[in-house]
């Protein structure tokens, strides 16, 4: 999953006080939202999602970004 070797990238790095995430809702990536379920429960971090959609997006949910905030 590409998703969660991006965020390995990063994690780790003290210069990296933010991680967002796209498509955290989204049908066609169901890796995305998995590992979003997991990762927002991280006590390293505060998330946020934004996950309202689009009226003309009726075909399922998509879209989606989630928020990280580093924790010090």
């Amino acid at each position: 999953q590409y998703v969660v070797s991006d965020h390995n990238l990063f994690k780790n790095k003290p210069e990296i006080k933010h991680i967002v995430f796209h498509d955290i809702t989204n049908m066609a990536c169901p890796g995305v939202g998995r590992y979003w379920s997991e990762i927002k429960n991280d006590p390293k971090y505060q998330h946020y999602e934004f996950t309202q959609q689009y009226k003309s997006v009726n075909s399922g949910p998509y879209l989606g970004i989630g928020y990280l905030k580093k924790i010090s």
